[in-house]
């Protein structure tokens, strides 16, 4: 039941997956005080060799398009609806598919007298390279880099990372677990506390510095995995 007004709503709203649009989770934010990694240059989008489709590894109803210069999310679901939330979704008591208002693609499929089958696919652009104040992209050592002006301060950095890999694509966020960033180089971290919050801000310069925040294992974190629930109930 929690599933089937879940994938409502987020039909009415078109709007799901709030998680990607977060800096981080939580009392900490980390910054870097440049675009990372700093000695590699931007690209004006993906490389030839990754653009196609990939899965989400944690959620099987969620895809990724990979193109020149965008990253699009698409979630499928399903749910069995009555005719008065089909009323107040704007979809027609009949069979048949098309475009909800609010740009959702839809398809009916009629059960009983007033019972249906609602299947959706949903999109969310979550990278377009071609819109002015895109995030800076970068590659290095297997991964993509994104590097966005911070929402808390606009001379620093908000930096994800996107795995590319066996078709699943995963993003990342930087961990600010304490015991990780103790062990990066402490001249590249500087900690403050911010409006009730803990402030981490990076500053990799160094070719080693950078291999560092690259590498050390747990640094990155999967961003969580938010879509449409397929209801059987």
């Amino acid at each position: 039941m929690k599933a089937r007004y879940y994938l409502l709503g987020c039909l009415a709203l078109a709007a799901c997956d709030a998680a990607t649009e977060i800096e981080t989770a939580g009392p900490v934010v980390v910054n870097f005080t440049q675009p990372f990694p700093a000695t590699v240059p931007d690209l004006p989008g993906f490389l030839p060799r990754d653009r196609g489709q990939y899965t989400s590894l944690r959620n099987t109803g969620k895809v990724f398009m990979v193109g020149e210069k965008t990253l699009v999310k698409k979630y499928f679901g399903a749910t069995d609806v009555d005719g008065q939330q089909l009323d107040i979704l704007h979809i027609p008591r009949q069979a048949g598919s098309g475009l909800s208002p609010k740009g959702t693609r839809y398809q009916v499929l009629p059960l009983a007298a007033d019972s249906f089958r609602l299947r959706i696919e949903m999109r969310d652009t979550l990278l377009d390279f071609t819109r002015p104040q895109a995030p800076r992209l970068r590659y290095y050592k297997g991964y993509y880099y994104t590097s966005s002006p911070s929402r808390q301060d606009s001379t620093k950095w908000t930096v994800r990372r996107l795995a590319v890999a066996d078709g699943h694509l995963t993003q990342q966020l930087f961990n600010p677990d304490s015991l990780r960033v103790r062990a990066l180089d402490p001249t590249i971290v500087q900690r403050k506390r911010s409006s009730g919050q803990l402030v981490i801000t990076l500053a990799p310069q160094s070719r080693r510095a950078i291999g560092q925040v690259s590498d050390y294992a747990g640094l990155w974190l999967d961003l969580p995995t938010a879509g449409p629930a397929v209801a059987t109930e």
